[in-house]
């Protein structure tokens, strides 16, 4: 058994007991969701994690998953370990150039690579999910994503090199698979940093509940909004959107499979929130209101999210907002016209002014109106679903 291969069992072995500490205080927030963690104290969001529908597994919290993958580990470092130990030392002259691992190392270095791969896939895709979709940074998680990503590098080299020695076309490949690696993290580092700064700057997410009203809070129902539904309709949905917000999208799909399967229960009224940190969402704000001009808000509105993905595009030009108004057959003059005119830019304003007086904190939100009763609030596709899903949920009470 080489030097190298028990350092790494070690290596694995520390990672796995680190990992065990991690998964358990975010099962513990899990339980005692009031708990403080300490994640807010370097702008994390833990708990957005946690409660959110990638927190678990039916009833099983995903942490609950990753602390059995850690003990898993521990329980194969600790019998290779036991394993080591009980090989027969052989003398200098005895010993082979390339030692052989005791009978049952092999079975075991196969079991911790085959965990470790998936188990890495699944954690980058959290990351994922956590940062770009549900704008929470959770540290435990991310620490323990690095985790992993060490044991997988840590289990590949005892699978597939052992005790020997990298050759000539090993080590031209390990190389590629390095450069490769380490330019990818070159280049993904600096956008990784910046949503991290995004997050931890994001106001906390509001709770659904009915709207206290305030002293000089504007109204959130105004006479020009944009409403497409039932006008006998009971409830009104009241959203406020950012085009470029791929969550807004998700809504706007959402809601259009709810009142079809539900025709007369809903009306949908749009209003602008675009966010500074979406380059064209202001622009396509102005686009949407200025097809209104001519009747063709919906439209324009669903066109624009119909091609979200081309406005992330590197090449994207104001002039695409003109080639969908010839699509949706409106005056192009009118059209170019009314997007630079005082009165469009002011009612994107006025909806972009209303929403954070109005406690908005995320794309989308939404006001549901019901009578005479207060607004009720909910924040994010999370909430919205869940009221949907629930005929009793307050929001229609």
């Amino acid at each position: 058994m080489s030097r190298i291969k028990k350092l790494s069992n070690l290596a694995i072995l520390l990672l796995s007991v680190l990992g065990c500490l991690v998964t358990l205080v975010l099962l513990y927030e899990h339980f005692k969701p009031a708990a403080d963690i300490g994640c807010t104290a370097v702008g994390g969001n833990c708990q957005t994690a946690n409660e959110s529908k990638y927190g678990h597994v039916g009833p099983i919290p995903t942490s609950a998953f990753g602390l059995g993958m850690y003990l898993t580990f521990i329980g194969i470092c600790l019998k290779r370990r036991k394993l080591y130990s009980s090989q027969s030392p052989m003398s200098t002259e005895e010993a082979p150039a390339t030692p052989e691992d005791p009978p049952g190392v092999k079975a075991l270095d196969i079991l911790a690579f085959a965990i470790a791969l998936p188990a890495i896939c699944i954690s980058l895709w959290l990351q994922k999910v956590s940062l770009f979709e549900l704008f929470s940074f959770c540290p435990y998680c991310m620490s323990s994503c690095i985790f992993v990503l060490i044991i997988v590098v840590l289990a590949t080299r005892d699978l597939f090199v052992g005790n020997g020695k990298l050759q000539g076309e090993q080590k031209l490949l390990v190389g590629t698979i390095g450069f490769i690696g380490a330019m990818t993290i070159f280049m993904g580092l600096p956008e990784l940093l910046r949503q991290i700064d995004i997050i931890r700057h994001l106001p906390p997410i509001r709770q659904p509940g009915p709207v206290t009203k305030k002293r000089d809070m504007p109204p959130i129902v105004i006479k020009d909004m944009h409403i497409i539904g039932d006008d006998a309709a009971p409830y009104t949905v009241v959203e406020f959107a950012d085009y470029q917000c791929n969550h807004c999208k998700k809504a706007n799909e959402y809601l259009h499979q709810v009142m079809t399967k539900t025709p007369g229960r809903y009306r949908l009224a749009f209003r602008n929130y675009p966010l500074p940190i979406h380059a064209w969402a202001s622009k396509a704000a102005l686009a949407a209101e200025a097809a209104a001009e001519q009747g063709k808000f919906w439209e324009m509105h669903d066109m624009i999210f119909e091609h979200q993905a081309e406005m992330e595009a590197p090449g994207f030009k104001q002039d695409k907002f003109k080639e969908w108004a010839v699509q949706l057959g409106l005056d192009l003059d009118k059209f170019s016209t009314d997007m630079l005119s005082d009165k469009i830019t002011m009612r994107v304003a006025t909806d972009a002014t209303a929403a954070p007086q109005l406690e908005v904190k995320q794309t989308p939100s939404f006001f549901i109106i019901h009578g005479s009763n207060p607004p009720y609030m909910l924040s994010g596709n999370d909430q919205l679903r869940a009221a949907m899903d629930d005929p009793n949920n307050a929001a229609w009470k």
